[in-house]
């Protein structure tokens, strides 16, 4: 497909849409997932043609089939816990992670929403530790975080969120929406120290600005901000929708 994009198929929106639809061809996305034989190749195959047909998303060639599979077939926590569990789980989880939340700007409308919604949901959930029980807690443990993982589960929350209003208002569980905040409050604690922490380390002028390290705290100060501000809308009665980031690892255009 990388051949392909470079040739006249890759200039054209006719030609970006049959190359879309090649790689939703490619990536089996009507193949059933069993979490029982569920194989590394499947998960890396969608991964690369994901990744092949990101380039060509726009307003007019949605990413909804995608997503869906995403969605329906990968993130039901059955499937999402066995994934690579033999290799890098983490990074095998980031990976799919990071091409969701590129795809969900780009979807279409959303069927089955809320059910989809709280597929989502469930899966940031495990990355959201809950706050500890009392001061002595507070004092022996620091929280711990994935805040890439949660950065592309908050924004595809967020982006998505639309779609299944009626799973986030938790109308019919109040302790669920109880839940769900104490842990977004706690998590909103541990960025804004970590966000401290990057900003007074960004500034030292001893640094390289161009070295590694540097660029690493660079991209955290980014994904840390983006967690911050997605909490704040999502923290909202409803939930609000209406800021707009840019996701830590692309660069602005």
């Amino acid at each position: 497909m990388t051949i392909l994009g470079s040739t006249k198929l890759g200039k054209t929106i006719t030609g970006h849409a049959e190359l879309v639809s090649l790689a939703v061809e490619q990536a089996e996305l009507g193949a059933e997932i069993d979490p029982v034989t569920l194989e590394d190749e499947t998960i890396e195959r969608f991964i690369q043609c994901a990744t092949h047909a990101l380039p060509y998303f726009s307003t007019q060639i949605e990413s909804t089939p995608f997503v869906k599979f995403i969605c329906d077939k990968l993130l039901p926590i059955n499937t999402w816990s066995v994934i690579s569990a033999a290799e890098d789980q983490s990074q095998a989880h980031l990976r799919i992670l990071k091409v969701f939340a590129e795809m969900c700007s780009h979807c279409g409308v959303l069927d089955n929403g809320p059910q989809r919604i709280e597929a989502i949901f469930t899966v940031l959930m495990e990355f959201l530790p809950p706050p500890p029980m009392d001061d002595t807690d507070v004092l022996s443990t620091s929280p711990s975080f994935q805040f890439s993982h949660v950065e592309c589960l908050l924004y595809a929350l967020h982006t998505l969120g639309k779609h299944g209003l009626e799973f986030l208002t938790f109308r019919n569980d109040p302790e669920k929406l109880k839940d769900f905040r104490a842990r977004l409050q706690y998590l909103a604690r541990g960025t804004q120290g970590y966000i401290k922490r990057l900003q007074e380390s960004v500034k030292d002028k001893k640094e390289d600005a161009n070295s590694e390290e540097k660029k690493i705290k660079v991209t955290a100060l980014k994904t840390t901000s983006n967690i911050s501000a997605l909490i704040r809308d999502l923290f909202h009665s409803p939930p609000s929708f209406k800021t707009k980031i840019t996701l830590s690892w692309i660069e602005k255009k």
